[in-house]
């Protein structure tokens, strides 16, 4: 039981992030959800590079991979909101974008962990 309560705070407050993100995404480059969906995607990655990396090191106790890598990325990070956004640029004839989108989202999301892991050596 104490499991679940870890997951489900860290994904409430993933989840607010997220909407935060948008939110601050839509200053910068308007309402297209994809940038929105893009950037805290890369995020997440990065994020759960870094605590992937500390609790392979035993520096993460396995309630706090729970809360941060298990709620906290997974609340953050959408998949399902990726495909619906690609499938979005397939619909609506904007082939460049759904390539560079959908290319860009797996290459710096790998990135990002694979800097995330570098940097915690």
């Amino acid at each position: 039981m104490v499991e679940i309560i870890f997951v489900f705070v860290g994904g409430g407050l993933g989840s607010v992030c997220r909407y935060l993100i948008g939110r601050f995404t839509n200053v910068f480059v308007g309402t297209s959800t994809w940038w929105q969906t893009f950037f805290a995607n890369a995020l997440g990655c990065f994020l759960i590079g870094i605590f992937a990396s500390l609790f392979a090191k035993n520096l993460l106790s396995e309630n706090f991979r729970l809360l941060l890598m298990v709620g906290f990325c997974g609340g953050l990070t959408t998949f399902s909101t990726f495909s619906n956004d690609a499938l979005f640029l397939l619909k609506t004839g904007n082939y460049p974008m759904f390539v560079c989108y959908f290319f860009a989202t797996i290459f710096v999301g790998l990135g990002t962990i694979i800097v995330a892991n570098k940097i915690m050596g």
